[in-house]
């Protein structure tokens, strides 16, 4: 890997955002020898939480017999009864799940995929509770999809935040830059915050999307895969994993942030 394992000085949780690609997109590789890799990642970092994005029933039962108890699942279906391709893995030894569910977005190109999933979770440690969010928006060629999906998740997280009178913390594959008209119109309606922009060290800041076994350049840029959040959080390191084995896992770079609650 290449960081520090370790919180940031200071941090009480590490939440991170990975999308796994999907073994069922034309030409895709299978996930055999993807899955040990990434939960390596999950294992040496540690995040107490992860949304995870392209979650095919493969990639379930695949991840269950990886997992051996450390992490569990929120949400397999959507509320349509459908395999939820866009979920949360939590830490069971560092959080408990107090609640969770999915909202399908009202349009999108795939229900499975364009949807948001939920969790409020409480440190098992402190007893200090938060919300994660996770989603995968539409692809950008579907600009009309994606403005909803930024319309209608703004409102799900402020409705969140209000219900649980809690912190809430996004991830995400966007598929949207952060100069993007979806994700400026998401923080300007939310209040929210950018990991990338506002943690107190940032150790890579590089695109998050190579193709599978490309290395990413770590020169800054722009990226499509975020951790937002509520004001009353405080970040205080971002990364990109930019190590072999995140590039032998999947097209897209796992990102994690250290935080604390104000």
């Amino acid at each position: 890997m290449d960081a520090d394992s370790a919180l940031a000085e200071g941090a009480e949780i590490r939440i991170m955002s990975f999308n796994l690609l999907c073994e069922l997109w034309n030409d895709k590789p299978p996930i055999e020898g993807r899955d040990t890799r990434a939960m390596a990642i999950f294992t040496y970092y540690a995040p107490d939480v992860v949304g995870i994005q392209e979650v095919s029933d493969k990639w379930y039962s695949a991840l269950d017999n990886c997992f051996g108890g450390l992490y569990a699942f929120t949400d397999r279906k959507t509320e349509r009864n459908a395999t939820n391709f866009s979920t949360l893995i939590y830490n069971t030894e560092k959080v408990k799940l107090l609640d969770h569910g999915t909202q399908v977005f009202s349009k999108g190109n795939d229900p499975r995929l364009r949807l948001v999933t939920y969790g409020v979770f409480e440190k098992l440690d402190s007893g200090k509770r938060f919300i994660v969010v996770t989603t995968h928006w539409d692809l950008g060629s579907n600009p009309q999809y994606q403005q909803v999906h930024s319309d209608e998740m703004a409102d799900i997280c402020l409705s969140l935040g209000k219900k649980y009178n809690l912190p809430v913390i996004t991830t995400g594959d966007y598929n949207s830059k952060e100069s993007s008209s979806y994700i400026t119109n998401f923080l300007a309606k939310t209040g929210y915050i950018d990991s990338k922009y506002t943690a107190a060290e940032v150790k890579h800041d590089c695109k998050t999307y190579p193709d599978l076994g490309v290395h990413v350049s770590t020169a800054k840029a722009e990226c499509i895969d975020h951790i937002f959040a509520s004001p009353d959080v405080e970040f205080l390191f971002y990364n990109v994993e930019v190590s072999d084995v995140a590039t032998d896992t999947s097209d897209h770079n796992p990102i994690y942030a250290d935080l604390r609650l104000k």
